[in-house]
């Protein structure tokens, strides 16, 4: 699930609490249970594992850090809690600590955050990713950790382009002219073609508030393997080609 900006720039974010150990987490629920005078799977009024985890964190975080900065608590079809924040890009982190300190060690915290990808075109040879991203934060005024160079590829002519996704908010700073400057060259950039992920199956053109296709979100973005991400993916080719042929299969299906 994703979000648009707000008005005054900042940023939205979505925090999925994902177990990591379901048994040892039960195993909490439970002591938690029995420590109200509960049992069974369920509480007296038919709860699940994830009201006593939101009972936890409504209890255990300190309310000055979390403010006025949660703008929605809900259970997704997966059986995780999904909180979605307001602020910028330190307020946002502050409350992801706050959150997993309250949560407890067996509760995974995941940050999911709405990002646009820009083009930039014209890049000289000797360019490398670390330049245009510092280009492309002193351009639309972002911190450098608020962005990512996703790649630097060759084209025709000795020149390079390069994907860098930025926060949503600073697409509007982006220069009127279609032009900035990386080293000495005065680059084309644009907007590149935007496309709805959903975050629980992967595939694009929706949203994962009602997806029901199956859920791959323990899964790389890559190459649907399980156990790393995709910033660290070492998948071959021919495994990321049928992962996409999988999910571009879903989509033709969908529609």
């Amino acid at each position: 699930m994703t979000a648009p900006p707000t008005d005054d720039g900042s940023t939205k974010s979505l925090l999925a609490d994902i177990v990591s150990e379901m048994k040892a987490l039960r195993h909490e629920v439970s002591n938690i249970r029995a420590a109200q005078g509960l049992s069974g799977g369920e509480d007296v009024n038919g709860g699940t594992w994830v009201d006593v985890l939101l009972k936890k964190i409504r209890g255990g975080v300190n309310r000055e850090v979390i403010d006025d900065h949660i703008v929605g608590m809900r259970q997704t079809k997966a059986g995780s809690l999904l909180i979605e924040l307001k602020g910028d890009q330190q307020q946002i982190k502050a409350v992801r600590v706050e959150v997993s300190r309250s949560a407890g060690e067996n509760v995974e915290v995941k940050s999911l955050q709405q990002k646009a990808m820009v083009e930039i075109r014209d890049l000289d040879q000797l360019t490398d990713g670390e330049e245009v991203a510092s280009a492309v934060a002193a351009e639309i005024g972002v911190n450098r950790d608020a962005l990512k160079v996703v790649n630097v590829r060759k084209r025709f002519g000795g020149t390079q382009m390069a994907l860098v996704t930025v926060p949503p908010a600073a697409c509007q700073k982006m220069p009127a002219n279609g032009r900035i400057r990386v080293g000495l060259v005065n680059c084309r950039v644009k907007l590149g073609n935007p496309k709805v992920r959903c975050f629980r199956c992967l595939s694009f053109r929706h949203m994962s508030k009602g997806c029901e296709d199956p859920d791959r979100s323990y899964c790389c973005r890559r190459c649907g393997g399980i156990g790393h991400k995709a910033a660290v993916c070492s998948a071959p080719a021919s495994a990321v080609s049928d992962f996409a042929r999988t999910i571009e299969t879903a989509d033709k299906y969908r529609t």
